[in-house]
Parts: C-alpha cells; structure tokens; sequence
C-alpha cells in the first residue's frame, strides 16, 4: 500500500494541476469533472448529503440519480 500526500482544493479553484479536490454532490457536474480531468486534478472527493436516512424520498432519489450519472460519466472517462 502506498501513502498518497495531496493539497486540497474547493471546486472553483484556479490550480487545481496535482491537488485533490473536494466539492459536494451537488455541484459535481459532468462537465465540471472533465473539466478536472483536462487541468490534471490528483483527486476528487465527492461529500455525499449527511444523514441520507432522514431525507425525504424524492431528496434521496435525486441523491440517487445524482451518483448514477457521475458513475456513468466516471466509467466512461476510464476507457
């Protein structure tokens, strides 16, 4: 296992070459990740909604669909 050292950023920051960012689920958008991936961002960490048990079931379905279609997006980027 290999430790890994990066400097985190918010989602709108200038530099982002070599640093993890760090944005919420909702504002990760498709064209957003690409745009990490053409500046060479290191990472991204998605925060996910706190407490999902308690959301309302349209909040959590759209939380659903959210994590679907980045998963898609993150799928086709890999091949």
């Amino acid at each position: 296992m290999s430790l890994i050292n990066m400097e985190a950023r918010p989602l709108d920051a200038k530099m982002v070459t070599r640093r993890c960012i760090i944005s919420r689920l909702k504002e990760v958008t498709g064209a957003k990740y690409r745009d990490l991936i053409d500046q060479k961002a290191g990472g991204l960490l998605i925060l996910l909604p706190q407490e999902l048990q308690k959301m309302s079931t349209d909040l959590k379905e759209v939380t659903k669909l959210s994590l679907i279609f980045l998963l898609k997006i993150f799928l086709s980027e890999q091949c």
